[in-house]
């Protein structure tokens, strides 16, 4: 039997709370009460479009401007104008007075839009974003009103606390939200398109990393601590793959090819959103086959999440791990195994540019002529695989180099 969605009442939608996320609460018939973090509620109207069948969440009036009795009568509005075959949002756009469309609510049509191109992770992020620093100043401004001193005031707190990184991100999305509004007809011209110049721009921060004289240590620090043994082994192959945290957590059993000893990440998982092949070492297959028979045969995730088996493990559980052997943030972190690789294979001598292609770098000739694309996937992966088995062979190296100095402190105590 389907679950039958109480009413809500004015006492209970007034009385919602924001929580850590974004959540909806259902009036029924399609209706619901969207709640971000800041507390700020909109009224979400969800449906399937008719040309397509798609499912749409549409915000498309917040609260408490519109009451609960004004939301289930434009959401009653919307379902006469399913029941006609037409779509509520693209109908009310072709008559709604354009001073009375604001930020907020172009914003979250924006985020519905651009929610098919990008992971949910990622528009969790621009949501969180604006809800925190954007839509409490100028969520409410008409768009059509809306200018770049606007939307910098907003910025201002986020450029004060030096919080640059993030400053560029809420620009650039400002910035698509107002071209999304041209493409809707809401405005002429996009007010906000210089604003992602007038900061100045972040200083990239090293990831912090230890010396190759060092890794003896870690490996010495990782087998004496009494962790999970699925943490040890993700933290293990990231430091053998010289891949990002994220891309190691996330990896999947159908992206490993035993027989060839290959890794494919997909571009949707990769940062610079190309596949990325990376080769296997002796090493790293033991460690894969060691967790395949940890791990039940229907989980797609090589690393399952400890809650929630059905989602991977958090890309922040190696960084965890590195913590609590003595690390602090400032002086190792995951993402720092790349650098801590990359200076291994320098100081040996190995050809930089093969060093670049086991970090999945793009330079901007890169992939730009057939020739070299091919190049890149035969005879730099070839020689790849020798570098990768060589930095295996190097950690296996520093952790008996490790063992043994640990036993030697033993037997000294």
């Amino acid at each position: 039997m389907a679950k039958t969605t109480q009413p809500l009442s004015a006492s209970q939608v007034n009385a919602l709370k924001a929580k850590s996320s974004t959540y909806t609460v259902g009036d029924g018939r399609g209706l619901f009460i969207r709640v971000g973090a800041t507390g700020r509620k909109s009224w979400v109207f969800r449906y399937k479009k008719p040309a397509t069948g798609k499912t749409t969440n549409w915000a498309f009036a917040p609260y408490p401007q519109k009451s609960l009795a004004e939301a289930r009568a434009m959401a009653e509005d919307y379902r006469a104008i399913l029941a006609d075959g037409r779509c509520p949002q693209e109908s009310t756009a072709k008559q709604i007075d354009k001073a009375a469309v604001t930020f907020e609510r172009v914003a979250f049509e924006w985020m519905e839009h651009h929610g098919t191109k990008v992971e949910a992770d990622t528009l969790n992020d621009i949501r969180r974003a604006f809800e925190n620093h954007v839509l409490p100043h100028i969520g409410q401004t008409s768009i059509i009103d809306l200018r770049a001193p606007d939307a910098l005031t907003a910025l201002a707190p986020l450029a004060a606390a030096g919080k640059l990184e993030t400053v560029k991100r809420v620009s650039a999305n400002l910035r698509k939200v107002m071209f999304f509004a041209m493409n809707r007809g809401y405005v002429d011209s996009n007010t906000l398109e210089s604003i992602t110049d007038f900061y100045p721009k972040p200083t990239p921060t090293p990831q912090a990393t230890i010396h190759p004289s060092q890794l003896p240590e870690l490996m010495q620090r990782l087998d004496g601590c009494n962790a999970k043994v699925q943490t040890k082994r993700a933290i293990q192959l990231l430091l053998h793959l010289m891949v990002r945290p994220v891309e190691a957590t996330s990896l999947r059993w159908e992206y490993i090819d035993f027989d060839e000893g290959l890794i494919t990440i997909p571009a949707a998982v990769m940062k610079m959103k190309r596949d990325h092949v990376v080769p296997m070492s002796h090493q790293v297959t033991d460690i894969l086959l060691e967790q395949r028979g940890a791990v039940h045969s229907d989980n797609p995730w090589v690393f399952p999440g400890d809650r929630d088996r059905a989602k991977p493990m958090s890309s922040q559980s190696p960084n965890a791990l590195l913590r609590r052997i003595g690390y602090e943030s400032g002086e190792l972190c995951s993402h720092g195994f790349r650098s801590l690789a990359t200076d291994s294979m320098l100081e040996a001598g190995h050809d930089p540019q093969v060093v670049d292609k086991m970090l999945a770098h793009v330079r901007r000739n890169d992939g730009t002529s057939a020739s070299f694309s091919a190049y890149a996937r035969t005879t730099l992966l070839e020689k790849r695989r020798v570098l990768a088995q060589w930095w295996s062979d190097e950690i296996t190296s520093a952790r008996v180099e490790g063992i043994t100095k640990g036993s030697r402190l033993r037997a000294v105590k």
